[in-house]
């Protein structure tokens, strides 16, 4: 089966990184922009025909502008939402250096002009491999951290849904495996930050690097989805499993049956 996101006002971009169609978005105009050369990989893949191949030795990503991210994309300067979920397949084929990472997606510019937002990562924890977040706060200068408990694996696919809430500074990492299933448990937590909560700048969005940083991926990336809203945990398992939007409620009525769940 097959991922629907089209019914889905809160799905601000879906990159499927399809051959032919590398850069594409299919559900906005968020077009992305090749730096070095990555490659459409026909062979290892999760959803769809192709992944995105980047190879950290080449210092391959892809980007776009904070300018030319559609309006109401998550973290894009002036957003007052200040909510977002991203969604992604990632496979990773080298372990970071130890007390590094490899980034899957970032709006993150760690030193100099410091325009810390939101960044996706794995994490080489004390030679465990973990999917971390990062979020910025304060003058773009301060950061909190929050790794996944579970230890990955090279040449494996897992789906990764990282989340954080303004509303409450509440946050969350979701990792399944390649058939949907939970891996470990889902972290959940709510972050110290200061009042003002994550910060938003003009940082443009990075997939496979930060800004200004060596932390390049090193393996494949497949089906990106940007929200600005959260996904549950139920969500992210039907990511994972292809079968968001596509069975049961429409997305519109049953974001509204979460929501009222939720307030009451």
């Amino acid at each position: 089966m097959a991922n629907n996101f089209s019914g889905d006002n809160n799905c601000k971009a879906l990159w499927r990184f399809e051959s032919g169609a590398l850069i594409t978005d299919s559900k906005g105009t968020n077009t992305l922009t090749i730096s070095a050369s990555p490659t459409a990989d026909t062979i290892t893949y999760k959803e769809g025909s192709a992944s995105v191949q980047l190879n950290k030795a080449q210092s391959d990503y892809l980007f776009i502008t904070d300018t030319n991210l559609n309006a109401g994309f998550p973290l894009k300067d002036g957003d007052t939402n200040k909510k977002i979920s991203i969604c992604c397949w990632a496979y990773v084929v080298s372990s970071p250096s130890a007390s590094a990472g490899y980034v899957l997606w970032s709006k993150w510019y760690p030193v100099g002009t410091q325009k810390r937002s939101f960044v996706v990562m794995f994490y080489n924890d004390a030679g465990i491999i973990k999917a971390r977040i990062g979020i910025g706060y304060g003058d773009g200068s301060l950061n909190e951290n929050y790794n996944h408990a579970s230890g990955l694996s090279l040449s494996t696919w897992y789906h990764i849904t990282s989340t954080y809430d303004n509303a409450d500074k509440s946050y969350a990492i979701r990792i399944r495996d390649a058939n949907g299933n939970i891996v470990g448990t889902d972290l959940t937590g709510t972050a110290t930050l200061d009042a003002n909560g994550v910060y938003v700048s003009t940082q443009e969005v990075r997939v496979g690097t930060l800004a200004n940083s060596a932390w390049f991926w090193d393996g494949e990336i497949d089906e990106m989805v940007a929200f600005s809203d959260i996904i549950t945990a139920a969500e992210a398992t039907q990511i994972a499993q292809g079968t968001y939007g596509t069975s049961g409620l429409s997305i519109p009525v049953a974001q509204h049956h979460y929501n009222q769940m939720r307030n009451n």
